[in-house]
């Protein structure tokens, strides 16, 4: 497992690395100003995978999933999928991830599935995910309603930041993970 996460960790350093490099931290403006994407503390989200015990659950979705790290991380322990609207951040999170698995496999390595999809989270189905995970850059109305309908009663929502909280759902747990609030919420 030890060297499966240092092979993702040091793939994702090098992404980031391309805009330290240039002066910048990692993050932009996405999808012509409606979005916004910043790079994920990798060693705080795989805290937050052990707060949360991610191998109870079979199945997560990161909704606007950027650069993929989330995705490629819980896939050490669970079966993943990332959804990302913009295309620029959808084709980098694809080269990251063939640059992973080409390693990955010289290594004799594998990771559970992990599947990055380019579309609207809108429009997928989420009834299939017992963990979903949201870093919002924006209100969640529409994807609230979406939520109510879709998650299962058993399903969690993880959402990250303090911006954007769900209203009409069920916190159960917030956890501090290196400063950042992480907040679990169910279906009412």
């Amino acid at each position: 497992m030890k060297q499966k996460f240092e092979i993702i960790h040091k793939h994702y350093k090098k992404y980031y690395g391309t805009y330290i490099s240039k002066g910048h931290v990692p993050s932009r403006v996405t999808l012509d100003g409606d979005g916004f994407w910043s790079y994920t503390d990798f060693e705080m989200i795989k805290e937050l995978f052990g707060k949360i015990d991610i191998g109870k659950f079979s199945k997560i979705i990161d909704l606007g999933s950027g650069d993929g790290m989330v995705v490629m991380l819980a896939s050490l322990w669970i079966d993943s999928v990332g959804v990302e609207l913009d295309k620029k951040l959808f084709d980098d999170s694809i080269r990251i991830q063939k640059d992973i698995l080409t390693e990955l496999k010289k290594e004799k390595l594998r990771l559970k599935h992990a599947k990055l999809v380019n579309k609207n989270f809108l429009d997928v189905d989420l009834k299939e995910f017992d963990l979903i995970f949201l870093n919002p850059d924006n209100r969640l109305y529409e994807i609230e309603t979406k939520l109510r309908a879709e998650m299962n009663a058993t399903a969690r929502l993880i959402v990250m930041n303090d911006l954007f909280l769900p209203l009409n759902l069920k916190l159960i747990e917030t956890l501090n993970v290196k400063g950042m609030n992480f907040r679990l919420y169910k279906n009412c």
